[in-house]
């Protein structure tokens, strides 16, 4: 006896991969960029950083969003120019301040914006298991 599909619909696994894939690449954020490592980790990293902030931690981390207060932190502090300090050696351009500024609130937007799609995997899941298919062979075929 040939056990009978349950209908489903390609667009509505399309539609939920999608959000999935879109949720997972929101939630890791790209690669910072290298003003972090080149003037915050001398004194915010190691093992006594200071402050009790260590950015070299922070970057190793795949999301920031877990660790967002520190980070909406960091960023203030570039944007008012406050860090690095204005007697360190060195001191960021202004683009180097708003580049790392900009890459802090977007991934953490990002991670936020990924948190509302849990419910798009919930609906995926449960189509996944109630259709007892792999949900690309349909589109495999």
């Amino acid at each position: 006896m040939v056990k009978a599909r349950k209908p489903f619909s390609v667009a509505g696994v399309v539609t939920a991969a999608a959000a999935i894939i879109a949720s997972a690449h929101a939630a890791v954020a790209p690669k910072p960029p290298p003003l972090f490592q080149s003037f915050c980790v001398e004194c915010h990293g190691g093992d006594r950083p200071k402050a009790g902030l260590n950015v070299e931690s922070l970057l190793a981390k795949p999301s920031i969003g877990p660790h967002g207060e520190q980070w909406e932190k960091i960023a203030e502090m570039l944007e008012t120019a406050e860090m690095p300090p204005s007697d360190a050696s060195q001191l960021p351009s202004d683009i180097e301040r708003a580049t790392a500024v900009t890459w802090v609130r977007t991934a953490l937007k990002d991670f936020q914006s990924a948190g509302s799609s849990h419910s798009s995997r919930r609906v995926f899941i449960a189509f996944v298991a109630h259709s007892g298919q792999h949900p690309l062979r349909p589109i495999i075929r």
